[in-house]
């Protein structure tokens, strides 16, 4: 049977022939302990115009805007036009900064100002659109080329969530390392390990996310496929399933042991989180992975992949499986299904690591570096 590997009584450092490199791991451990100490004051606040349309957009960035938005009281808004993810939106921003000689420009999102006069400041969370050709284009990695890459290198400074991420972006640009930073997300006040649990599910696995290609849903479900039949537990997904992966499902005759939920509110997802025997996330690469951070704070066992940023993120809370192998992501939910004292552990650890991540300390790092563009202009 394919290794995995768990890292239930040891830190990440102890496991990085199976999850990252261990100078990665040392940066991820030494900032996480930092985050413990509270928010720096900021000095003098120059204007910071903030691309709020991400905010209706939807998925990740539109949580992180959300958030950001909500602890920066005095900022003003840049809400018209185009909205963030638009190809036009670049072009819309240029325009609408020209008037301004001072200040900073902020975007949550990965469309910077096709130009402007004043310090800028984006997210890149992670580059997807340039390394998963399946989720990209001709058009689009054009457009990063372009565009996207060229502005990167105009910006004040990139921000993005993980130091993974931060790797792929230094190698796609060429700047200079201190001009990208890492600010991890955080998770919200729903996801704690008392409360409601779902109800009328049984025992079930857990999945949480969409079908894109780089979440390796097919995958995932011939993993499942692959457990002992004889008292396996269900596989939950949210959202709705694809024809493709609908049609995976009834050639393995699964249909009465996979299910799809829908939109889920985040109480909803709480009381998933918190009655699941285990959170599956064998993505090939993540650039944070939220569902993570998520599941620990609720006291979810997660199984997850090898790759991309998840073992930065999880860490000791986990068990690693190659997601490139149904039989390695098959053994490592077998594992952690088979032995509940594992499951106790990574619980554990899980909701004591998932304390790091917080909102409040992912605005002020945003913050500070957007103070820092200003104050270097």
């Amino acid at each position: 049977m394919p290794e995995t590997t768990s890292v239930p009584d040891h830190s990440l450092r102890d496991n990085t022939d199976a999850v990252s490199p261990s100078s990665q791991v040392a940066r991820t451990e030494a900032q996480l302990q930092d985050s413990k100490r509270p928010p720096q004051d900021i000095g003098n606040t120059p204007r910071v115009l903030f691309d709020t349309t991400w905010v209706r957009c939807g998925g990740g960035i539109s949580r992180v805007s959300e958030e950001l938005r909500s602890r920066w009281p005095h900022v003003q808004d840049i809400d018209s036009g185009p909205t963030g993810p638009s190809p036009l939106r670049p072009f819309w921003l240029a325009a609408s900064l020209f008037p301004y000689r001072s200040g900073v420009f902020f975007s949550p999102g990965f469309m910077p100002p096709a130009f402007c006069q004043i310090p800028f400041v984006f997210m890149l969370h992670d580059l997807h659109h340039v390394s998963m050709i399946d989720e990209s284009s001709r058009g689009r990695r054009a457009f990063y080329e372009l565009l996207i890459k060229p502005r990167a290198r105009s910006a004040a400074s990139i921000v993005t969530v993980s130091n993974h991420s931060k790797s792929e972006i230094l190698a796609w640009t060429g700047i200079d390392e201190e001009r990208v930073v890492v600010a991890y997300n955080g998770v919200s006040s729903e996801f704690t390990p008392e409360g409601e649990r779902a109800s009328g599910e049984g025992d079930y696995i857990l999945y949480v996310g969409n079908q894109k290609p780089h979440k390796n849903v097919p995958a995932l479900i011939d993993a499942y496929c692959h457990l002992p039949s004889d008292g396996r537990p269900k596989l939950l997904l949210t959202g709705k399933p694809t024809r493709p992966i609908r049609c995976q499902i009834d050639r393995l005759r699964l249909t009465n042991s996979v299910g799809f939920l829908g939109h889920v509110s985040d109480e909803g997802l709480a009381a998933l989180y918190r009655g699941a025997l285990l959170l599956a996330i064998p993505s090939l690469n993540e650039g944070f992975g939220l569902p993570a951070v998520e599941a620990m704070a609720s006291g979810c066992p997660t199984v997850c992949s090898n790759t991309g940023a998840l073992p930065e993120i999880v860490g000791d809370a986990g068990c690693f499986c190659d997601p490139f192998s149904s039989e390695s992501i098959s053994s490592a939910m077998l594992r952690v299904l088979s032995d509940s004292k594992l499951r106790e552990q990574l619980r554990q650890n899980g909701i004591e690591r998932s304390r790091m991540f917080r909102w409040d300390r992912f605005a002020s790092e945003v913050y500070e570096s957007v103070v820092r563009a200003f104050e270097i202009d």
